[in-house]
């Protein structure tokens, strides 16, 4: 039921101002519309309910349309054994055979077993370090007392050589700034350039969405799968309604449609099948009757 929003304003001034309105009188003005979300009026998908089936699916077709849709499935299948074969050279390139796996095996152990055995010589090592590092200490020392303090002339210096320098980097800055009003139309160049690229990625991006419309999305952890298309054979074909060779499933058919227009999710056939067997035991009051 839709109503005035205006009288829903005023209802809401009186109640904060008002110290008399009544906030539980039942008045109709108070009802709001529901606001419906826009995405429950936008179709999941663009594709038709009900597809219209190529011509060489006809059952009189011409030679040319039946010549066109065999070899349009034949390319599909094509493509699907390449697929499957390169997925298969991929995991036989990474196969070892069982002397191989043995040699990597002898390899891992003699790498992980180096210097386990080496007692005398890691002793030795050990004191050759330790020897270096007291040296290293002593030279440090010595190093630190012949270091000599500045005089305050040689940090006036310092001091004055900073101030230049970032009295130099100030003054490129503000030359820069200056030598930007030159730059006008470089720089309005540059945003029409980059205001181009934005419309264009905009294009790009509504474009990618008209396309995925006309796609199945991936709603669950199963990928859609497309049933092959339904063909006759060359002596299947006889011309005549009456002798026509009826294949597939309507009930199957408007299933796979509803899940190919993001209708419902990918669904597959479950199998529940007992992780062990069955027990059957005879009580022991039936044994006794028995």
């Amino acid at each position: 039921m839709f109503c005035d929003f205006s009288m829903y304003e005023n209802n809401i001034k009186k109640s904060r101002f008002n110290i008399n309105y009544d906030l539980w009188n039942d008045d109709k003005s108070m009802t709001m519309a529901k606001k419906v979300p826009e995405h429950l009026r936008q179709k999941p998908s663009l594709l038709p309910a009900i597809e219209i089936p190529l011509p060489g699916q006809s059952y009189n077709p011409s030679e040319e349309d039946y010549q066109t849709l065999i070899i349009s499935e034949a390319e599909k299948e094509l493509a699907k054994l390449n697929e499957e074969k390169m997925w298969a050279d991929k995991v036989d390139k990474f196969h070892l055979t069982r002397n191989e796996a043995q040699e990597n095996e002898k390899a891992y152990l003699n790498e992980m077993l180096q210097g386990l055995f080496d007692d005398d010589q890691n002793v030795d090592d050990e004191k050759h370090v330790e020897i270096a590092d007291d040296q290293d200490l002593t030279m440090a020392i010595v190093n630190a007392k012949t270091i000599k303090r500045k005089t305050k002339q040689q940090k006036r210096r310092e001091l004055r050589e900073k101030e230049i320098k970032k009295r130099k980097k100030q003054d490129k800055l503000t030359r820069i700034k200056e030598n930007g009003v030159y730059r006008i139309k470089a720089i309005e160049k540059e945003l029409n350039e980059r205001e181009q690229r934005i419309v264009e990625r905009a294009k790009l991006r509504q474009a990618k969405h008209i396309e995925s419309l006309y796609k199945p999305k991936r709603l669950s952890r199963h990928h859609f799968e497309e049933t092959p298309i339904e063909l006759n054979l060359p002596s299947e074909i006889s011309g005549s309604l009456r002798s026509l060779k009826t294949e597939g499933n309507f009930l199957k058919d408007r299933y796979k449609s509803l899940q190919k227009r993001n209708l419902i999710e990918t669904r597959i056939l479950q199998n529940h099948k007992r992780k062990y067997k069955r027990r059957t035991e005879i009580k022991r009051r039936h044994k006794e009757k028995k």
